[in-house]
């Protein structure tokens, strides 16, 4: 009998059972935790010298959002008839059959 065949003793483990109290005990860490992690996430980042420098936004540019916005709804609503000038230069006519498939000779 080789290992990948073997199929252990038989009895099915009893799946771990967490009294209520033990739960919210649980569930306390968890959030006290994730509250530790959010706040290491956003603190100030150090600087070379130990200076601390705010972390840099970006500004936000709303006539690109909605640009963008309008885009994907559209490519989303007319799938691949979707057309733009953008993607209208990148197509290539598609390669035949025969010129995907073909073996080039091998030089030796």
């Amino acid at each position: 009998m080789k290992f990948h065949e073997h199929r252990g003793n038989g009895r099915k483990k009893r799946p771990l059972r967490l009294t209520p109290e033990q739960l919210a005990l649980a569930h306390a860490e968890a959030l006290k935790w994730r509250e530790r992690l959010r706040a290491e996430k956003t603190a100030p980042v150090p600087g070379p010298n130990g200076q601390i420098r705010p972390r840099p936004q970006r500004p936000r540019d709303e006539a690109k959002e909605q640009a963008q916005f309008a885009a994907n709804v559209a490519r989303a609503e007319f799938g691949r008839f979707y057309w733009s000038e953008e993607l209208a230069g990148k197509k290539r006519s598609p390669k035949s059959y025969r010129q995907r498939n073909d073996k080039k000779p091998i030089l030796s």
